[in-house]
């Protein structure tokens, strides 16, 4: 299993298996090493591929301005974390990702894309891919993989979660010690295969639990709008207040206001205004009520701020609406 690099449109790089004079970072050991130096930049690849997942820690710095492409002919699970600096890639049939530093993202599928680099800039990365068995192993215990697995598109990236997210402390703690691997080459292999799983374990713990979690506090939100509305549409004459369906929803009346809006496009105060201008309607439609007491129950307390409240909302003003009241009678 083997991540690939490429550059686009033509070589710029020649890279040779050490790694370049005065290098005084990181050496995973294990690891197979990639580094190229040229007028354009450099680029330090370490990495470490074995039958059931590789993965690759990158260092780049370039000179000017670039566009490199990247493939991965492994048509199995990825996850890229954006070690330093902000990255923004471009995979062919999933469009354009962003990731700022220290967040990640997982798709499904071989991929192929590029990325933009911007000049005098150091880009670190760290990426894994897994092999079938590994991940087959953990759908047991995360039915929602399956899923998203059995759903995903031959010959097409899927990936699992937009807008990428930041790695958790756990995550972090694991790819630093992936990286300074403590042990010599006999026992590194051992070390670091007992890391990736853990590390592949937390990954899809976030990429599909915080979904869930997501998911079910925008359903709890939801629910909340939903209760404030009914108790507004309950009596849109003798209304409760902010402060009073706040406290009869559970939330407080910042985070309602907040949410009301978020989830209905207006505020609250707008939402009865429009409950009261929708029954001002029906009363000039299926009554006789004067049009100064429509007035007063729809909240105004002039007949023409009415007016124009009402032909804001439905186009047509209150008299519109009764003179055609009054043609459909005399037809």
């Amino acid at each position: 299993m083997s991540l690939q690099l490429n550059l686009i449109p033509h070589p710029l790089f020649s890279f040779n298996p050490i790694f370049p004079e005065g290098y005084a970072g990181l050496v995973t050991p294990g690891c197979q090493v990639l580094s190229a130096t040229s007028p354009h930049g450099n680029i330090i690849i370490q990495e470490l591929s074995t039958s059931q997942y590789a993965i690759r820690y990158n260092i780049m710095h370039f000179v000017e301005s670039l566009n490199i492409s990247g493939r991965s002919d492994h048509a199995g699970l990825h996850t890229s974390v954006a070690w330093k600096n902000n990255f923004n890639h471009r995979i062919h049939g999933a469009g354009n990702i962003h990731l700022r530093e220290d967040q990640f993202m997982m798709l499904y599928g071989a991929c192929e894309g590029s990325s933009v680099y911007a000049r005098a800039q150091e880009y670190q990365s760290f990426d894994a891919c897994y092999s079938q068995e590994m991940v087959e192993e953990l759908k047991p215990a995360f039915p929602r993989l399956a899923a998203l697995i059995s759903k995903a598109k031959p010959n097409k990236p899927n990936i699992f979660f937009r807008p990428s997210r930041h790695i958790t402390h756990q995550l972090r703690e694991i790819i630093i010690a992936i990286l300074n691997c403590p042990y010599e080459e006999s026992l590194s292999r051992a070390y670091i295969d007992a890391k990736i799983k853990e590390y592949l374990f937390l990954t899809i713990y976030e990429a599909i639990h915080r979904n869930d979690a997501a998911n079910r506090t925008a359903s709890i939100e939801i629910d909340r709008v939903n209760a404030a509305k009914e108790l507004i549409a309950k009596d849109i004459y003798n209304h409760y207040t902010n402060t009073q369906i706040s406290r009869m929803v559970g939330l407080n009346e910042y985070k309602l206001k907040l949410l009301f809006r978020r989830y209905t496009g207006m505020g609250m105060f707008e939402f009865l205004m429009r409950l009261r201008l929708e029954k001002a309607r029906r009363l000039l439609i299926e009554t006789d009520m004067p049009m100064k007491e429509i007035c007063s129950l729809a909240g105004y307390k002039r007949i023409s701020s009415f007016i124009t409240g009402f032909k804001k909302h439905f186009r047509e003003t209150p008299g519109g609406i009764r003179r055609s009241r009054s043609s459909r009678r005399s037809s």
